[in-house]
């Protein structure tokens, strides 16, 4: 069987294979391989076994393949040997994947849909990425049309085929080639540019149907205990419900039929002018959590026809329901500056100040050790604080991690007093990287109401070493203790941490890239294929970003114009009773008694 770990090295954009010997049903026999594994990644509220005293990994996956009708997934506990059994993959339920520090392995059975066109059941497609890829490549096809490289897709034997890229000829001698993908950007991170490209990739199918009368759009989402929020897109607030645990949650927008009527929910009505239907549609966001937004959540284009038959008409079997996932990646924007705040601390007792010995950084996971102020929604993230001499990572205490909207409005408690992670699926506990580091990985989220992500933190240095806190089930954190510290850890000075960050959504950043296309492609003759756009637009919290020397020369700029519109008014005034008393002087005294005619003024 081989060793548990393989001692392997995390690399980004790199697939690594290795030989083991697993028995696998017959439907699975053609398979390349009947198991994917993810290293450090737990999926968690899915268990339905778990198992003790499991060797190594793949004999929990064997295990997990021996029961094909239940076991979808599982997780391995390299330390305390326990193999638990999950009914639920990442991709069924990505909000649930996470990081996992503690010596954890996910393991992905691959022969669970083998039957044929089990596949078209459970999944639907994303809409088509133009001039984009995904960097790894199972399998390559030449000379077919896009229709049979998607067909082709569906019909894989020999690997779960997650997306596939279409490639026109680039120039008058090649022919067109079809890339499959066992991968997606779930798993592989972020799409790269490529011309002449299609990319599209399978997504796990909501159960969103909307049905409309005159004045009015409902929308259903059936999903068994729901409890975050169904909004329109951009209005959160005024157009959104909360899930109350039920199988089935409903929305209600109002259709407006007048221009003079205030359109609150942004949906949209296209008139026919030859009848009097009407097509009503309205961008929908399913988000899992009852707080902020992240990787699982859906953005749905709905549409119904208005005033075509006297009975509701029901979408959710018919093609007219266009869904987007959050989950997918495209590349991020070039990054002209970072955003960040740094906390400090000095034996003076001064914060911030020029001696600083702690600083917090959110950092790209397996790139590089990059540092980032713009992220994309669902991206993996690190915040990492670090220390300087004379202190280390065992003399730090860290708790309260509050995360907060730009505007201040939402916040989410991340971390307790304790340090203490009220939802470790949201974000973990912070581990110590030694020597002076203390890190926690987590996916990157938001808050409707706002795309910027702000982190407060508190910290302590203690004078010795920190003693770890029990947060439950197998958590260990470094956060803070109780105030009553006893005497033999002597505590110093509190310090607070602060940075923020850019949370793009999909929308948001294919808007983006879609721009920079544009720009950059305005010589170009090939512009009969272009990335879509969606009717709703994404920024509607009338926040503008500018620098202060900007903002400071507009205010010039203003009150100058304002000051030179006022003279001009006063000089306008003057000039003008000046020459009423001129003209009345001139009549009075110049003219003789004679017949006058006067010329038209101009």
């Amino acid at each position: 069987m081989g060793s548990s770990t393989d001692n392997i090295v995390m690399t980004p954009k790199v697939n690594f294979f290795r030989k083991a010997c697993l028995r696998v049903p017959e439907s699975c026999n053609r398979r390349a391989w009947p198991i994917e594994v993810s290293m450090d990644y737990e999926l968690t509220g899915s268990q339905y076994s778990v198992l003790p005293n499991i060797g190594d990994k793949w004999r929990c996956a064997q295990i997990c393949i021996d029961d094909t009708n239940n076991c979808k997934s599982a997780n391995y506990f390299r330390q305390t040997k326990i193999c638990s059994l999950n009914a639920e993959t990442r991709r069924t339920k990505p909000t649930a994947f996470n990081p996992n520090q503690n010596q954890v392995e996910y393991l992905e059975n691959e022969c669970v849909n083998t039957s044929p066109d089990s596949n078209q059941i459970s999944s639907c497609w994303h809409e088509p990425v133009y001039e984009r890829t995904l960097q790894q490549v199972d399998l390559q096809i030449e000379n077919i049309n896009i229709e049979q490289c998607k067909e082709r897709c569906e019909t894989e034997k020999y690997f779960s085929c997650r997306g596939y890229t279409f490639k026109c000829p680039t120039d008058g001698f090649g022919g067109t080639l079809c890339l499959l993908h066992s991968d997606d950007t779930n798993s592989a991170g972020p799409l790269i540019p490529s011309s002449c490209s299609t990319y599209m990739e399978r997504i796990t199918c909501i159960d969103l149907s909307v049905s409309c009368s005159d004045d009015s759009m409902l929308v259903t989402l059936r999903s068994p205990g729901f409890k975050g929020r169904m909004f329109v897109l951009g209005r959160p607030e005024e157009c959104g419900v909360n899930g109350r645990h039920t199988d089935m949650t409903t929305i209600t927008l109002p259709i407006i039929g007048s221009n003079t009527q205030r359109n609150r929910c942004d949906v949209v009505v296209a008139k026919s002018a030859s009848s009097n239907r009407k097509l009503a549609t309205a961008v929908i966001v399913v988000q899992h959590h009852p707080v902020i937004q992240t990787v699982g959540d859906r953005v749905t284009k709905v549409s119904c026809a208005v005033g075509s038959s006297p009975r509701p008409l029901f979408l959710g079997s018919r093609p007219q329901n266009i869904t987007l996932d959050a989950t997918f990646g495209v590349e991020e924007p070039s990054i002209h500056n970072t955003i960040y705040n740094d906390g400090g601390y000095d034996p003076n007792g001064l914060v911030g100040s020029a001696n600083q010995v702690a600083k917090m950084r959110i950092l790209e996971v397996g790139r590089n050790v990059k540092q980032v102020s713009e992220v994309k929604l669902g991206d993996e993230l690190e915040l990492r604080i670090d220390v300087n001499h004379p202190y280390n990572a065992t003399n730090l205490r860290a708790g309260h991690l509050v995360a907060s909207s730009g505007d201040g409005l939402d916040s989410l408690l991340l971390l307790d007093w304790r340090g203490c992670p009220p939802e470790p699926s949201t974000f973990p506990v912070l581990n110590i990287s030694p020597p002076n580091s203390m890190v926690a990985k987590f996916k990157a989220f938001r808050f409707p109401s706002s795309p910027v992500l702000r982190f407060s933190l508190m910290m302590m240095f203690c004078d010795q070493q920190c003693k770890p806190s029990d947060c439950g089930n197998g958590q260990v954190s470094h956060g803070r203790r109780k105030r009553n510290v006893p005497p033999t850890e002597p505590k110093t000075k509190e310090v607070p941490l602060q940075l923020a960050i850019v949370v793009r959504s999909l929308e948001e950043q294919e808007e983006i890239i879609d721009s920079q296309s544009q720009i950059s492609n305005n010589d170009n003759n090939n512009n009969d294929r272009s990335p879509r756009k969606l009717e709703a637009s994404v920024f509607r919290n009338n926040e503008w970003c500018i620098t202060w020397p900007t903002g400071l020369a507009i205010t010039i700029i203003l009150v100058t114009m304002q000051t030179l519109i006022v003279i001009g008014c006063w000089s306008f005034f003057r000039r003008s009773n000046q020459k009423v008393l001129n003209d009345r002087v001139t009549l009075n005294s110049d003219f003789q008694p004679r017949h006058v005619t006067w010329a038209d003024n101009q």
